[in-house]
């Protein structure tokens, strides 16, 4: 049976049983590569929603984020360089969607650099920073402080002689929209994470909002499905409507034209 496109939205909400699935013997929240697994599924699971449209959704550690959003993200206080945990980028902007298809996977990664990083297309993007971590405890703090300077940054109120952000020619408050989030398994205890949990608290006025991988609890934490809501709304203009959301996967695995590349989707 063929997924219809609704059922693709709704697969976020069984991520976290995704994640939990036992391939060793052991939980994914206990292997040391747990981390990994739960950004590959958040990565996996957003691009096959945003397939066929501007949207694209890459991890730091592939390295093929544009160097154009890693300039503008660049923090620095003082003369030291700060790492500004990236990783999940997602980023839209409508000139991908005039880039020549690519025969190989490097030379599609080098077209998407190249339209993102032309200083008029930059301009004309959307940006997500989404902070993905398996369990949801203190780290949450990770999120409200980087957050705090990326907001400073983009209305210009950094405090002058300490933070800067953005090298290279490049800042965020030259994007559409710059937003920061945070996705979360997670591992611990759901039934003992309330409203007035501090790890809920500490995340709640995130701009790019935060997400679990267990259903929508009202006033504790969204679905990840209603990321593409949330961001819809956000930029419409450079989002997608939540009911595209899976619609171009959907329709290739029927149709098979070759709109989609399957080989982006290979889990091998």
């Amino acid at each position: 049976m063929k997924p219809a496109a609704r059922e693709i939205y709704d697969l976020g909400t069984h991520l976290r049983d995704i994640f939990k699935l036992d391939i060793s013997g052991r939980e994914q929240g206990q292997l040391s590569g747990g981390g990994k697994v739960w950004e590959s599924l958040v990565l996996y699971y957003l691009n096959l929603g945003f397939a066929g449209t501007d949207v694209v959704v890459v991890s730091d550690k592939n390295g093929i984020i544009p160097s154009s959003i890693q300039d503008a993200t660049a923090i620095t206080y003082g003369n030291n360089a700060l790492k500004s945990d990236l990783d999940v980028i997602c980023f839209s902007c409508p000139a991908l969607s005039e880039n020549p298809s690519e025969k190989t996977e490097k030379d599609c990664f080098k077209g998407v650099q190249k339209v993102v990083n032309t200083p008029a297309n930059f301009s004309d993007t959307a940006v997500v920073n989404l902070q993905c971590k398996t369990n949801w405890n203190d780290n949450a703090q990770i999120p409200m402080l980087w957050e705090h300077i990326f907001k400073l940054a983009r209305s210009s109120n950094l405090p002058s002689a300490s933070y800067t952000v953005g090298e290279n020619g490049y800042n965020i408050s030259q994007l559409v929209n710059f937003t920061y989030g945070f996705a979360t398994v997670p591992t611990n205890d759901i039934e003992k994470i309330k409203p007035s949990s501090m790890q809920v608290c500490r995340v709640r006025t995130l701009s790019g909002g935060y997400y679990w991988g267990f259903q929508t609890r009202k006033k504790v934490c969204s679905n990840i499905k209603e990321f593409f809501d949330v961001h819809y709304g956000k930029t419409p203009s450079h989002f997608p409507d939540p009911s595209d959301i899976g619609v171009a996967f959907s329709r290739e695995l029927i149709a098979k034209k070759g709109d989609i590349d399957w080989k982006a989707f290979d889990l091998i």
